[in-house]
């Protein structure tokens, strides 16, 4: 990872952190907490339907993010300044809602459909790693 990458991440990290302590949805260690989490994405998300995709998916986000965050952390290859766990379920809801929007919500925009398929890519990506 680059210093400004570096220097990015741990800006977006840190901010997650704050927000996360903020709303207790992260334990003491900085792994998100699954309820306090869906209560997050109850509060976050006002449209009925994008809240619908958003609680279909923070269950698994929870567990994939601790436990990505968990490997990342481990891995020695970088000196993490906070725990990466309430970015990556944040992430990982967002990127859900993206790709499952209601038919009639979704904007038909060369950068919206390019977003999504990347999106889609990686979600793709994600599914074919080994403890998935």
């Amino acid at each position: 990872m680059l210093e400004g990458e570096r220097q990015k991440f741990t800006g977006a990290c840190s901010i997650a952190v704050c927000i996360g302590d903020e709303k207790k949805v992260l334990d003491a260690d900085g792994y998100v907490k699954e309820e306090e989490f869906m209560n997050l994405i109850d509060e976050a998300y006002t449209d009925v339907s994008l809240k619908k995709a958003a609680r279909i998916a923070g269950p698994g986000c929870v567990k994939k993010a601790n436990e990505r965050a968990n490997e990342t952390m481990n891995s020695g290859q970088l000196e993490w300044t906070c725990n990466p766990a309430g970015i990556m379920a944040y992430h990982c809801a967002k990127y859900e809602v993206i790709l499952n929007c209601p038919e009639n919500q979704i904007v038909n925009s060369k950068e919206c459909d390019d977003f999504r398929q990347m999106m889609q890519e990686w979600k793709n990506k994600e599914q074919q790693r080994p403890d998935n």
